[in-house]
């Protein structure tokens, strides 16, 4: 990334052109404690290692922030893609993105408030990067009849930014069930994508949510299809997927 092609930045021919959030990075107040869970997510930043020219994108993993109690803790993720948090007084100023706050191009995620004992609430700050992003719907079911595999044609060329799933049915004890997403080609030949995997736990309640962001073998041509083998030894629960994807 950030590489130049005929004296165009290579995210540009892309249809990357802005930092910020391409997708994730998100998660609501728990319904007490001090302990954050956030999804997965895709951040882009400026690359300050070319002067500020192009962006780098940073695969964030899903986790959990325990905050300070009775303060606003600022979440952001830093020009090295390392997510990070900075605690205020409650009501004081957002700090700044720049050499006297959170450091210089870092991308603003949320603002929790605490309590004496709570997070009682996220403010969403994340500033959306520019990508053409499409949604592709999909059924992953783990019933006796239906496990198996679903293909997705797609008829431009793309890749696939994140697999994002909840819990539509509950998942039947004794096993999780898994959703494993491969690309198949026009020739027929498949190929796993990387770090793309769904898990979804034994007994799983009906809107649990899993995002995973794949990290390689996620480009596709038109005409190519986006698989996912389902499997789960216990049969029984479902998971809506939606499939995001970047055109290029």
């Amino acid at each position: 990334m950030g590489k130049n092609q005929g004296g165009r930045n290579i995210e540009g021919l892309m249809g990357i052109d802005s930092a910020g959030v391409v997708y994730g990075l998100e998660g609501p107040a728990p319904s007490s404690g001090l302990t954050w869970t956030y999804h997965a997510g895709l951040v882009r930043t400026i690359d300050t290692t070319h002067q500020g020219k192009g962006f780098r994108e940073h695969r964030i993993a899903g986790s959990t922030l325990v905050v300070t109690a009775s303060r606003d803790t600022y979440v952001y993720v830093t020009p090295a893609g390392v997510l990070s948090s900075l605690a205020v007084a409650n009501n004081a100023a957002k700090p700044k993105a720049d050499a006297t706050g959170i450091g210089l191009h870092s991308q603003f995620i949320a603002k929790l408030v605490s309590d004496g004992s709570d997070i009682t609430s996220v403010v969403n700050l994340r500033e959306n990067a520019g990508a053409d992003l499409v949604v592709l719907p999909a059924i992953a079911s783990f019933e006796a009849t239906a496990v198996g595999t679903v293909r997705i044609a797609v008829p431009f060329n793309g890749r696939v930014i994140a697999f994002d799933g909840i819990v539509s049915k509950a998942l039947a004890g004794t096993d999780t069930g898994t959703v494993t997403p491969s690309l198949v080609n026009m020739n027929g030949t498949a190929t796993a994508i990387t770090n793309a995997a769904l898990t979804f736990a034994i007994s799983a309640a009906i809107g649990v949510r899993s995002i995973t962001i794949p990290s390689a073998a996620n480009r596709f041509r038109a005409g190519d299809r986006i698989s996912m083998a389902n499997a789960k030894t216990t049969a029984g629960g479902e998971v809506m997927l939606s499939i995001i994807v970047e055109r290029f």
